[in-house]
């Protein structure tokens, strides 16, 4: 109604498609244009549809076409409008499960792959839980000691072998032959220390407690003793050779930039997961979303983590990305003045939306009572007896024409459960198995499945389907069981006449019957079945239903009395968010329809993995025999504590991301807005630019003159004037200092006043530019425009790469007792700093020189206009 545009923000095209077909005919009631941007329309389609008074899209296309709209070369190229209201679908999963992955648009960088390669085999054979240890609960992973030693001592190694294979002097190759010799004697010292090391654990671990001695455990100390002996003992021999040999340090100045790989390495070989994490497809890595279950297209982790995974595989490894725009989801809709979301499951994460947001959460009562039933989880010992039980129950389910639905986390939960269920005898044709691999860009086939999804005598097994629970209607009447009763009554030689509600379920029924002649009629008609012995009824309107004439050989079904007792659903795991598994829940029993939800765990479960098993494993082994579950409210409390620490873990580190993106933010908007005064042109464009340029022959000039007096001769300042032209590649042409008179040279100007000719200076050139430009009209935006955005956005691209290993390295700022939240924002303000700085050299360096030989370009052009004018 403001006139500035209202945008509907969904977390896929089809809900984006759907949404603005239903609602477009009341929007255009009320005098509104409605539109749609999704991500493959073209930009003719996508700035109309951001054109419209409402526009539907989703988060995706809305920041991606934000960050190119920021590297736009022309305004006409800008697709969206100045952001004013946005109102956000599943808004949790946007800001906060999506909160801390980036938009990126990215450039071409730098090839890297024999390092890939290198730090991938090197990793490949280091040990978990003994050359590096992982927390999954922080996804962070890192070296022990001996790990640290054997990435150094290969890395040697190889280097050595390169450089034989070189073809050394034969006074160099023997050398390179006795350091390898005595390298290959540091591996095994390695070796040997890391078994002592585990052994010294072992004997610490056996140590019994202090009550278990006071009641006479037998423990002898001095095992404990020696074996922590022998341990330092392995310790020292190892860096007593290490000292012999030539040092390397990884992480000196001269090797550090090669720790991102090695890095990269282990986050790829123990953090991430195929086929849960990424997928292998057509030899290439791809992304599985976690929140949507599906590979995210032309997405790639950052980090160089992408090229590690591709390493791991043997694919070809892609070229390193630079980025070049980049913004967070947080950052994208605090843009807008109007925010506001919905979700069903937003009520758990209320104080974060007003911490983060300053959103207030409203709950709005479900239309009609829930009456769903929510079973206690069933706890397995293995992850085999757990697919095992929830097939066996799972077909069951089936077997009675109940409609089931099998949620999963990875692709490879939803294959293995999937082929169990074949295996117990569940047909191909009725079991619809949706995934990240099997629904690969075919969103009508994804979109059929999920309206399937509800029906009796149906199994999908499923990763997740977050927001999709509207398209699953599930059947409220058993049509296995119905069809089954209407086959028994022909076979005793009667008519059946079948009354339903709706025409969609008696189409349904009919499909069921399939081969047996029946006939589909309103319920309004009298006429019972005559040509055909199956007549099916249907009618909403049970005022208007008239009773089918019948005689004795009729027998009559009613579809309500054989109720399939709704959806029943079954969860695999449970998710790090107790959100995420609220919204498998929620795909049943909705708008008080009838339901039933089930959760079956492992103590092999990623969940219980996150904070080890074996103390439960020791409870809950004394109630359960192989194969058996156990429902139990302590397993219930300690799943809930778990989830909890898990996500107050992922708030803190949203909360640190968060105050990190906004000093970003303050740098792009900036950045944004030196880059839009250049788009726009005119005077704006012209002060800035003489701005800049006296900034950056001031500061270039200062550089070469002492901090401390307040004045300086002609003589110091031709000096210094001189070493800047050497820098900057340009001529500071100062008509003071172009005196040869000795005695004027030592004359003394306040750096004031140098700083005033300096920006008398700068807004002479750049005004003799822009003047000559404005004589000869699209020349500005031909060739001064684009010297311009290149010059800021190569600095941009720059500042970003500096403030992502920032934000990577702060961290360690902690081991020398400094505040990292305070030491980024002091280290960011510094670096943006120096970024502005040398986006005014680069200004001058390259193109106020290359503007000053445009204008001897374009002079001969504006003469040769005049002399046509006149």
């Amino acid at each position: 109604l403001a006139g500035k545009g209202a945008h509907l923000v969904t977390v896929n095209d089809t809900l984006a498609a759907r949404d603005a077909q239903d609602m477009a005919p009341a929007y255009n009631l009320l005098g509104l244009t409605v539109g749609t941007v999704l991500e493959d329309m073209k930009k003719d389609e996508k700035r109309a549809g951001y054109a419209a008074d409402v526009t539907y899209t989703t988060d995706r296309a809305l920041g991606f076409d934000y960050l190119r709209d920021t590297s736009a070369t022309n305004p006409v190229q800008k697709l969206q409008r100045e952001p004013f209201f946005a109102l956000v679908d599943e808004v949790d999963e946007v800001f906060i499960d999506e909160a801390r992955s980036p938009l990126i648009i990215s450039g071409q960088g730098e090839a890297h792959q024999q390092d890939y390669r290198e730090f991938n085999q090197i990793v490949g054979s280091l040990k978990p839980d003994a050359d590096y240890y992982f927390d999954k609960k922080k996804h962070t992973v890192w070296l022990s000691e001996t790990g640290y030693a054997r990435v150094e001592n290969r890395l040697q190694q190889n280097q050595l072998h390169r450089e034989i294979e070189a073809g050394p002097s034969p006074e160099r190759r023997a050398e390179i032959e006795r350091e390898l010799a005595e390298r290959d004697k540091l591996s095994r010292l390695i070796t040997q220390e890391q078994r002592e090391f585990d052994e010294s654990r072992a004997v610490k671990k056996s140590k019994p407690g202090w009550w278990a001695r006071r009641r006479g455990a037998e423990w002898d100390e001095a095992t404990l003793e020696e074996a922590r002996k022998e341990y330092s003992e392995a310790t020292k021999a190892r860096i007593d050779l290490e000292k012999k040999l030539p040092g390397f340090n990884l992480f000196d100045d001269e090797n550090s930039h090669r720790s991102r790989f090695l890095y990269a390495a282990l986050k790829a070989h123990a953090l991430f997961k195929v086929d849960k994490d990424y997928t292998i497809t057509a030899g290439k890595v791809e992304i599985v979303d976690q929140n949507k279950g599906r590979t995210s297209e032309g997405r790639r982790y950052n980090d160089g983590v992408h090229q590690a995974l591709e390493a791991k595989h043997g694919l070809p490894i892609q070229e390193d990305s630079r980025t070049t725009a980049t913004i967070t989801y947080p950052n994208l809709f605090k843009k807008y003045p109007r925010l506001s979301g919905m979700s069903g499951t937003a009520k758990s994460s209320e104080y974060e939306f007003l911490k983060l947001y300053e959103l207030d959460v409203v709950q709005v009562p479900t239309n009609k009572p829930v009456i769903r039933e929510d079973k206690p989880d069933i706890v397995f010992r293995t992850l085999n007896e757990k697919f095992e039980a929830i097939a066996e129950a799972a077909f069951q389910d089936f077997s009675e024409g109940r409609p089931v639905l099998v949620g999963t986390l990875s692709v490879e939960s939803n294959e293995w459960i999937s082929k169990l269920l074949l295996e117990k005898g569940v047909p191909r044709e009725s079991l619809q198995i949706l995934n990240a691999e099997t629904v690969r860009g075919d969103k009508e086939g994804e979109n059929e499945m999920i309206s399937q999804a509800g029906r009796s005598g149906v199994i999908t097994v499923a990763t997740n389907l977050a927001g999709r629970g509207a398209n699953i209607k599930p059947d409220l009447i058993n049509f296995q069981k119905l069809a089954q009763s209407t086959v028994a009554a022909l076979n005793e030689g009667k008519s059946v006449v079948v009354s339903v509600s709706k025409e969609k379920e008696a189409k349904w029924l009919q499909s069921w019957l399939d081969g047996i002649p029946t006939s589909v009629v309103p319920g309004s008609e009298q006429q019972g079945p005559s040509d055909v012995p199956v007549q099916i009824r249907y009618s909403k309107d049970v005022d208007n239903v008239v009773s089918p004439a019948v005689n004795d050989q009729t027998v009559i079904l009613d579809g309500a009395d054989f109720p399939t007792n709704g959806l029943k659903v079954y969860g695999t795991e449970r998710s790090f968010s107790r959100r995420i598994d609220d919204q498998l829940i929620g795909r049943s029993g909705r708008q008080g329809a009838p339901g039933t939800s089930q959760f079956y765990l492992s103590l092999e479960d990623d969940l219980f993995r996150v904070i080890g098993s074996n103390h439960l494993d020791s409870v809950i082994g004394l109630f359960l025999k192989p194969g058996q579950g156990i429902e139990s409210d302590v397993v219930d409390s300690v799943i809930g504590k778990i989830q909890g620490e898990i996500e107050m873990e992922h708030y803190k580190a949203r909360e640190s991301s968060n105050k990190q993106d906004e000093v970003l933010n303050i740098h792009r908007d900036t950045y944004q807005s030196l880059r839009n005064e250049i788009l726009v042109g005119g005077k704006e464009m012209a002060t800035r630019l003489e701005t800049m340029t006296a900034n950056a022959l001031i500061d270039t000039v200062n550089s070469h003159l002492p901090s401390k007096p307040k004045s300086f001769t002609y003589r110091e300042y031709r000096e210094a004037v001189e070493q800047a032209q050497h820098d900057l590649e340009v001529p500071i042409e100062l008509a003071f200092l172009q005196l040869n008179d000795e005695k004027q040279a030592g004359t003394k100007m306040s750096r004031e006043d140098f700083e005033y000719e300096v920006q008398d200076l700068a807004r002479r050139n750049v005004g003799k530019v822009m003047r000559t430009l404005e004589k000869l009209p699209g020349q500005a935006d031909a060739n001064l425009r684009p010297i311009l955005l290149e010059s800021i956005d190569s600095v941009w691209a720059d500042h970003l790469e500096e403030m992502d290993l920032l934000h990577r390295g702060v961290q360690w700022r902690q081991l020398a007792q400094q505040d990292p939240e305070t030491q980024f924002k002091l280290e960011a303000f510094s670096l943006f700093g120096e970024s502005v700085s040398r986006m005014e050299r680069e200004l001058v360096k390259g193109p106020l020189k290359q503007m000053l030989g445009l204008r001897e370009i374009l002079e001969p052009m504006v003469s040769e206009k005049a002399s046509r004018n006149a």
